[in-house]
């Protein structure tokens, strides 16, 4: 199995077997894990320590339009809409500001010369001279494609663009024949089988859920055990943001580790103080990330469907 980014590609045919019993560590030592009243107790107990009076100031500027993470640390009392282009792997169409589907095609085009013009330093007059490659899921919709080729063909003036099935890209990437994709991302989860620069479409399969489901996940088993940072809104941008580096620095999917672990954390806001943070923390870590091969946990997070590809 070979690991790219988010992109897990498993060479063909594979066989795994798995014989050590969950509750058994590598040692062949029992797991044992902590009360989760013990833990709880221990939080409870716990109370920030101010680490600096202050953390800056909110972002003052006078632009109509704010690309990437600068949105973080936007004073939530200007008057700015967040646009997300892109939902569950789909192109975020619904009935609020900026949801149809010439704005968020709007909203692409805008972020793409953005990263054009002000990452790559191409002029978008000189886009002319240059082919795109758009890479699209493997389940798909027909308008949709469309509608992005027009965009680059002819809103952007690209001088060409072809399209290719990300899961194809991944292989071509690994330098792969054939492989079992499964591309594990923020808001969905999608696996098919890819043979000579094919993505079968009998293979196809998206699931609504990801990364971003374990997060919310992780921290609903936060709350059973008395998180302290109990003014966490898991909707505020700068909380959401705490929240998913905890998973990644806090969950694991090792049996070995068990019992409370202690760990720390900074609070980190403009015009307020800096704040740290002391917890246990016990097998939550590592059932939130394992929820992705139990989804019945993900019903904390709403409605997850699983999609196949359809013929048109």
């Amino acid at each position: 199995m070979q690991l790219q980014g988010n992109v897990f590609l498993m060479e063909l045919p594979i066989k795994m077997h798995f014989y050590r019993q969950p509750n058994i560590n590598l040692n062949g030592r029992r797991r044992y894990a902590t009360p989760p009243q013990q833990i709880a107790a221990f939080n409870r107990r716990s109370n920030p320590e101010i680490v600096s009076s202050i953390n800056g100031e909110w972002i003052k500027t006078d632009k109509d339009v704010i690309i990437g993470e600068e949105i973080l640390n936007l004073n939530p009392e200007d008057n700015y809409n967040i646009h997300i282009p892109y939902r569950r792997g789909e192109l975020n169409i619904h009935s609020g500001p900026g949801g149809s589907l010439t704005a968020v095609l709007a909203d692409l085009k805008t972020i793409w010369e953005y990263v054009i013009t002000e990452k790559l330093k191409i002029p978008i007059q000189d886009l002319k001279h240059y082919r795109a490659v758009l890479v699209v899921p493997d389940i798909y919709n027909r308008q949709y494609l469309k509608e992005l080729t027009t965009l680059l063909l002819i809103d952007m003036n690209f001088g060409g663009c072809f399209l290719l099935q990300d899961h194809v890209a991944a292989t071509f990437g690994a330098g792969l024949g054939y492989a079992c994709v499964v591309d594990v991302g923020h808001e969905k989860t999608s696996v098919s089988c890819v043979e000579d620069g094919i993505s079968h479409r009998n293979t196809r399969v998206r699931m609504d859920y990801g990364g971003g489901d374990i997060t919310q996940t992780f921290f609903w088993l936060l709350q059973k055990s008395a998180f302290p940072y109990q003014a966490c809104q898991p909707f505020n941008k700068l909380d959401a943001v705490l929240l998913g580096d905890l998973k990644k620095d806090f969950c694991h999917v090792d049996l070995n580790i068990c019992g409370s672990q202690e760990k720390s954390f900074l609070v980190k806001k403009p015009k307020s103080p800096v704040e740290k943070y002391t917890l246990q923390v016990g097998d939550e870590c590592l059932i939130a990330p394992l929820s992705l091969f139990q989804p019945e946990l993900f019903k904390i997070t709403g409605v997850h469907n699983v999609h196949i590809q359809k013929r048109y």
